[in-house]
């Protein structure tokens, strides 16, 4: 196999490939006999048919598998001897081909850039160092306590620190929910009940229930956002039809050793341990998070270079739909949206830029220092994620559960691991300002 490869740009090649006659046909009996394996064809017991009957009834399969056959392996050498590190899509242009001479080909790749790495040992970062508070402890107590809160029945007008039980039938442009599919026709029937104030069933749906009474029928109107959990429901006008079963007063239980053996622990004092611990542990891995991504950044904005053209235009696509979907779910008029396009656009590539460069910087790093993961790491990492999914003890994206995610969420995490082994960290330990865990802001 002859391979030349053009440089058009600094981040496309053009592959001219030409794959002599011994290797096509050697190419074309290996399709052939993996067909010949599994052809059914009249006459003939299962693969027992042969060769030249298989290569007759299978013909433009053959053909066709065997010219993906060379094109990968043309793609391999040039990954592999070439040492081009391609990205984004890859264009085939057949020159010419047949069974009894030369396959010529032409790529049109995307690759990574050439660029000069930066020094990665010895980066500079601080590291914010906070101890959690008596105070932050009390209110996670007392958010344990409302979470085992009893509702009692009361006969009078529903208050802000009620709770509602309902029954409730729920339509789109006039049709059941249901119809839409068998998630949404869950969503609007059956009897529930609903926090006045806490947005735990729909947003903007409990507080249209503020001063309501037992027996009472209601009307509730919604605006669904973007990114709803029910794709058919997305960005639609979901409307209610409630009737009000009962007021109840929620009935918090007091903090104290009854609580904590509620929850397990044998008193109060073991309790108080336990979630100081683990607020502590949240504040840790939130700003050594912090301090990583920090290391990254650094590193990044030390390098420049050239982008692919194909992968920086879908990765500020997507970024732009993601952030115009954030605005439209904290309610921003379309035409405001719209005004600031432009803005929306020029940010969203930037930010497009520091991801693809981030990742260009990672795979140096991991190939540098031998930190690329195993197939049987992959592989293990899958598993558990699958697991930890199937016990509903994470709720992961099925999107993630795939070996491409799996292993470069591996590799940066292994990156970081070695940046951080590496790095000159100054702590800075914060004893005077309260970290709220909500907004991971010191």
């Amino acid at each position: 196999m002859n391979i030349s490869v053009d440089n058009l740009s600094p981040c496309k090649k053009l592959v001219r490939v030409d794959v002599p006659e011994d290797e096509v046909r050697r190419s074309l009996d290996r399709v052939v006999v993996s067909y010949q394996k599994k052809a059914r064809l009249p006459g003939f017991r299962p693969g027992k048919a042969p060769k030249i009957m298989v290569r007759s009834a299978y013909g433009d399969s053959v053909r066709e598998e065997a010219q993906s056959e060379m094109v990968q392996q043309a793609l391999d050498k040039v990954r592999g001897d070439m040492n081009l590190r391609i990205v984004g899509r890859v264009d085939l242009e057949i020159i010419h081909f047949s069974e009894n001479s030369s396959f010529q080909f032409v790529l049109k790749l995307e690759t990574e850039p050439d660029f000069e790495m930066p020094d990665y040992k010895g980066l500079q970062v601080k590291h914010r160092n906070f101890r959690v508070t008596p105070e932050e402890v009390d209110e996670h107590l007392a958010l344990i306590a409302r979470s085992l809160a009893d509702p009692w029945p009361v006969e009078r007008s529903a208050e802000a620190t009620d709770a509602v039980r309902i029954e409730i039938r729920g339509t789109c442009g006039g049709r059941p929910l249901g119809e839409f599919s068998p998630k949404a026709g869950e969503l609007a029937s059956g009897k529930k009940l609903v926090a006045v104030d806490h947005d735990n069933f729909l947003p903007g749906f409990s507080a249209q229930l503020l001063g309501c009474r037992k027996g009472e029928d209601r009307r509730v109107s919604i605006r669904s956002s973007g990114s709803f959990h029910i794709p058919e429901l997305r960005g639609k006008q979901l409307d209610f039809d409630v009737r009000v079963l009962e007021v109840c007063q929620i009935v918090v239980p007091r903090v104290d050793d009854g609580l904590a053996r509620s929850v397990g622990e044998r008193s109060l004092a073991r309790l108080r341990l336990q979630v100081e611990g683990e607020l502590q542990a949240e504040v840790d891995r939130t700003f050594r998070d912090e301090m990583r991504s920090s290391l990254l950044e650094t590193l990044v904005s030390r390098v420049r270079c050239d982008f692919p053209d194909a992968l920086l235009e879908e990765d500020t696509m997507t970024n732009v739909h993601r952030i115009i979907e954030h605005q439209r779910d904290k309610g921003i008029p379309e035409k405001d949206i719209e005004a600031r396009r432009e803005e929306i656009f020029h940010h969203a590539r930037e930010s497009a830029k520091r991801t693809i460069m981030a990742g260009f910087v990672i795979d140096r790093i991991a190939g540098a220092e031998g930190l690329h993961p195993t197939d049987e790491e992959v592989s293990d990492l899958l598993d558990r994620m699958r697991r930890r999914s199937e016990k509903e003890e994470e709720r992961i994206d099925p999107g993630d559960l795939t070996e491409e995610h799996a292993r470069y969420h591996m590799v940066r995490d292994k990156v970081l691991d070695f940046l951080e082994m590496h790095a000159e960290i100054e702590e800075i330990f914060m004893s005077n300002r309260k970290f709220d865990i909500r907004n991971q802001e010191a």
